[in-house]
């Protein structure tokens, strides 16, 4: 017991020291020295590839588009609903993953599409049946499906093989009780994150009218950076799962209930957007 006791007292010594040596982002006093970004930064090649027009599947909005060494898929607005659609590299379609209907592998609205290139996996996730359904996309032949809640939403495949979502689903105005989670590819929920924005500033009740805050991931060098929109910490997510703080970000003057901030790493860069829906003034922070 001794020793346990001794264990726990060093580690909340570290993560005090640790929580004092993180830098801060003042997202409202953007760094003037910083040089403009550049092409050269974002992209090392640019091609034009024109999709071929297909009577059955047009393409309506696109929602996402995902490139593999084999094939180009459109997450869009198709014949029936939300369609995942396969390309060629040079552009030929090819077919529709999966199948329009209610029955196993089947789905009226694919929102999401997930592309395992790795494994030549897709996972497709069915709005109305709340399923994440799995694909062999070379074969386009169904695998197998898991359930998923209302809340999970914009999932992102990490480099260890389990799967990230934010815990939000904006439309319903309700806050969700946690920021994000991670789970394996047959839906095991690995870790779940409690949403801090809601659980320090409001009581357990969850109030009404208010809009839950988005989380963000986006990849830091062989780990990843996670943010629940609207607090002030940005997080390390290391490939054991292991949620660190990275930076604390000052965000006075900024109006919790109507601002977004969106996260984003590039190069040597973070760039923090903030975009106020009442004045519509957006703000960038490095």
């Amino acid at each position: 017991m001794k020793h346990i006791f001794i264990f726990l007292f060093l580690l909340h010594i570290q993560l005090i020291l640790a929580q004092q040596d993180i830098p801060v982002i003042d997202i409202n006093k953007p760094k003037s020295n910083v040089a403009s970004l550049k092409m050269s930064d974002l992209f090392s090649d640019i091609r034009y590839i024109p999709l071929e027009f297909n009577n059955k599947y047009p393409i309506g909005v696109i929602f996402d588009v995902a490139i593999t060494p084999e094939f180009i898929f459109v997450n869009c607005k198709s014949t029936g609903g939300q369609s995942i659609l396969k390309y060629s590299l040079q552009g030929k379609f090819i077919e529709m993953i999966g199948s329009r209907g209610q029955g196993p592998g089947e789905y009226l609205d694919g929102s999401e599409m997930i592309v395992d290139a790795k494994n030549k996996l897709m996972y497709i996730r069915a709005n109305f049946s709340l399923r994440m359904h799995v694909y062999d996309y070379v074969r386009n032949k169904y695998l197998y499906s898991f359930p998923v809640e209302v809340d999970d939403r914009d999932f992102r495949l990490l480099d260890n093989g389990n799967l990230w979502c934010d815990g939000n689903y904006i439309i319903r105005y309700t806050p969700a009780y946690y920021a994000w989670k991670i789970m394996n590819t047959k839906g095991k929920v690995l870790l779940k994150q409690k949403s801090t924005f809601f659980t320090n500033s409001t009581p357990s009740k969850k109030p009404k009218g208010i809009i839950s805050p988005n989380s963000v991931l986006w990849q830091s060098g062989s780990d990843y950076s996670v943010y629940e929109l609207q607090t002030d910490l940005i997080y390390r997510l290391d490939m054991e799962m292991n949620v660190i703080p990275r930076y604390k970000i000052n965000l006075d003057g900024l109006d919790n209930h109507r601002a977004r901030i969106g996260s984003y790493e590039v190069s040597k860069y973070i760039i923090l957007l903030s975009y106020n829906w009442d004045t519509k003034i957006m703000t960038t922070g490095f």
